[in-house]
């Protein structure tokens, strides 16, 4: 079985805000850098150094977070980038067309590759909700 470790964070997750950019640098927010911090300081489970998973609960006060390996093989990622910044921009652009704001989109699912069958279970039962 594959190892995963699953924990609740007792304090609410923070929006990662936009990059301020001043004399033509950029820079991150100090809250954010303060949360990020935070998050990682916070977490007891292992490094994962393989292909992995990682699953969001968000409510008012706290999150959940729970990160697990994958069998290392997988398979290649299509793509080089971030998915959670592939996510951003596929949401953004669906602004104002899909939705009126990416504001009412209360579950994401993704994944790299062909997962078919995993991300067809998934819609179901969102569809169910």
């Amino acid at each position: 079985m594959a190892a995963a470790h699953k924990q609740v964070y007792g304090f609410g997750a923070l929006s990662k805000q936009r990059p301020v950019v001043t004399r033509g640098r950029a820079f991150t927010p100090r809250r954010t850098l303060e949360f990020e911090q935070a998050v990682a300081e916070g977490w007891t489970g292992p490094k994962f150094e393989g292909p992995c998973y990682m699953i969001v609960e968000l409510h008012a006060d706290d999150f959940t977070v729970e990160v697990g390996e994958l069998d290392p093989n997988t398979g290649k990622r299509p793509r080089r980038g971030d998915a959670d910044n592939y996510i951003k921009a596929i949401a953004d652009g669906l602004n104002g067309v899909a939705y009126g704001d990416d504001k009412q989109v209360w579950f994401v699912v993704a994944a790299f590759g062909n997962h078919a069958e995993l991300l067809r279970t998934v819609s179901e039962q969102l569809r169910g909700l």
